[in-house]
C-alpha cells in the first residue's frame, strides 16, 4: 500500500539526516559533456534496486503523452552526449506535488509529475533531463543503492516543510515550526560535495541541452522563474537541502551561458565526440596554467567564449601564429603558450 504523502516526507527527512558527504571527486571541466562507457551487471542491478525502492512509495504515471514526451527528450539527449548505445529506462511518477526529477547508475531516468507541470515547454523539460543525465555521465551515484533513494527522495524533504509551516497558519506555532526547520535541521543535513555535484551537474546540463538543439537560455529561464517558487527556493533553503538555491544555481548557470549558446546556435558537436573529420584533424591537449581563455577569434580582444580550469581536456589543430584552433569541448581559439600536449 503506498504511504500517505506526510508519512513518505518524514522518512526522507529522516533518512537525510544520516547521510554523510561522498568523497571529493575530480571535476568535470565547464563545457565537457563525458563520454560513457559499456554498462556492466552490475550498474544495471543497481538501477533496477533503486527503481524498486521508488515504485514501492510512488504510482505509475498512465497518461502516454507524458511518458512519451519525457522519452523523446531523453533519446534526443543521449544521442547528442554520444551515449545511445546503452539503453536508457525512463519512468515518470504520478505525483502532482512532487517536483522532482532523478537519474542514476544503470541509465535509469525517474520524472515526477508534479516537475512536468512546473516547466512552460519542452526546453525547460530538456534542462532538467540533461541535468540528470550529466549526473550519469559524471558518476554522481551514491555506493548503496538505499543511500541512492534517499538522496532521491531529498525534494521532499524541502515540500513538507513548506507545508508544515503553512499547516501552522501565523502566531507562536510558525514561529516555532520555522525555527525547527531553519536551526534544527541545519546542523545535519549541509552537504556541501552533494552542491557540487549538483552545480557540475548544471554545467554538462547546459551544454547537453546546447548540444541536442534545445535553447540554453530555457535552463536559466526556469531557475529564474523558480526563485519565486516556494518548493524550489522558499524551502528548501540551501542550508537545508543536499542542493544549492535557486539563486546560487541561477548565478553558475549564467556564467556559462553565452559558451552554451554558442554551441546550440553552431550545432557543434557534443564533447568527447567530435565529428570524425574533426577527430582527425586536432591533437588532444591540456591546459597548462591555472586557467586558459579562449577566444572567438584569434585576437584577445575578441569575444571571449570560456575560461577552462588547469588540466582541462581540448582537441584542438594549428591556427595563426601563436593560436590554436579548438575543436572541443567548445570552438573558439585559444594562446598556444596556454596549452601543452597531452
Amino acid at each position: 500500500m503506498k504511504r500517505s504523502y506526510l508519512a513518505r516526507s518524514f522518512f526522507a527527512l529522516t533518512l537525510l539526516c544520516v547521510c554523510s558527504c561522498a568523497p571529493h571527486r575530480q571535476p568535470v571541466p565547464p563545457g565537457v559533456v563525458p563520454q560513457q562507457g559499456s554498462l556492466s551487471a552490475g550498474d544495471e542491478e543497481y538501477g533496477h534496486q533503486v527503481m524498486s525502492g521508488l515504485m514501492d512509495q510512488y504510482k505509475l504515471e498512465r497518461d502516454d503523452t507524458k511518458i512519451e514526451r519525457v522519452r523523446n527528450i531523453v533519446e534526443r539527449l543521449t544521442k547528442a552526449a554520444g551515449a545511445d548505445f546503452n539503453p536508457w529506462h525512463v519512468y515518470v511518477f504520478d505525483d502532482p506535488k512532487f517536483k522532482n526529477a532523478a537519474a542514476t547508475k544503470g541509465n535509469y531516468i525517474f520524472v515526477w509529475s508534479g516537475i512536468l507541470n512546473a516547466v512552460q515547454n519542452d526546453a525547460e523539460l530538456s534542462a532538467i533531463l540533461a541535468h540528470e543525465i550529466g549526473h550519469v555521465l559524471a558518476g554522481h551515484t551514491e555506493p548503496d543503492p538505499a543511500d541512492e533513494i534517499s538522496q532521491i527522495l531529498s525534494g521532499v524533504a524541502g515540500t513538507v516543510a513548506h507545508d508544515v509551516v503553512l499547516s501552522q497558519g501565523g502566531g507562536l506555532a510558525a514561529e516555532l515550526a520555522r525555527m525547527m526547520i531553519s536551526e534544527g535541521l541545519k546542523a545535519v543535513i549541509v552537504n556541501p560535495e552533494s552542491q557540487r555535484k549538483e552545480l557540475e551537474a548544471d554545467e554538462i546540463g547546459i551544454f547537453l541541452m546546447a548540444d541536442a538543439g534545445y535553447d540554453p537560455q530555457a535552463a536559466v529561464d526556469f531557475w529564474s522563474r523558480a526563485r519565486t517558487d516556494p518548493d524550489f527556493s522558499g524551502f528548501p533553503v540551501q542550508f537545508l537541502s543536499s542542493h544549492p538555491s535557486s539563486d546560487e544555481r541561477l548565478k553558475n548557470l549564467s556564467q556559462y551561458l553565452d559558451a552554451a549558446e554558442l554551441r546550440y546556435v553552431g550545432k557543434s558537436p557534443a564533447s568527447g565526440h567530435a565529428s570524425n573529420s574533426e577527430s582527425h584533424a586536432g591533437s588532444a591537449f591540456e591546459v597548462r596554467d591555472r586557467w586558459a581563455t579562449i577566444y572567438a577569434a584569434p585576437d584577445v580582444h575578441s569575444e571571449v567564449v570560456i575560461d577552462l580550469p588547469e588540466l582541462s581536456a581540448v582537441t584542438a589543430q594549428p591556427a595563426a601564429q601563436g593560436w590554436l584552433k579548438v575543436l572541443a569541448p567548445v570552438q573558439g581559439y585559444v594562446k598556444t603558450r596556454e596549452m601543452q600536449k597531452r
